[in-house]
């Protein structure tokens, strides 16, 4: 996907694929960085933004496979998908 918009290379080291970003992706990337942090960046307040309390709430949701469970699981599911149709409804004032 990405080699095919010529955006990384890879090469084999070890027998191991490693891939580089060419200087297509690098700017590629820079934009949607910058997308990103124009978009979610500057939503903070008292030090805590969107984009951190997302990641915090990620790095939470990855361990659930090990310490959720499958009451706990779905619970959270639920909790989620009604989180985010409230934040769509906060997007869509």
């Amino acid at each position: 996907m990405l080699g095919d918009r010529d955006l990384v290379t890879s090469t084999q080291e070890d027998g191991k694929t490693v891939y580089t970003l060419t200087p297509e992706g690098t700017e590629a990337a820079e934009e949607a960085k910058e997308r990103f942090e124009s978009r979610f960046g500057d939503m903070s307040e008292g030090g805590t933004s969107v984009r951190s309390s997302g990641m915090a709430l990620l790095e939470v949701l990855r361990s659930l496979g090990r310490t959720a469970n499958e009451d706990q699981a779905e619970k959270i599911r639920q909790l989620l998908d009604e989180t985010r149709k409230q934040v769509l409804t906060i997007l869509a004032e």
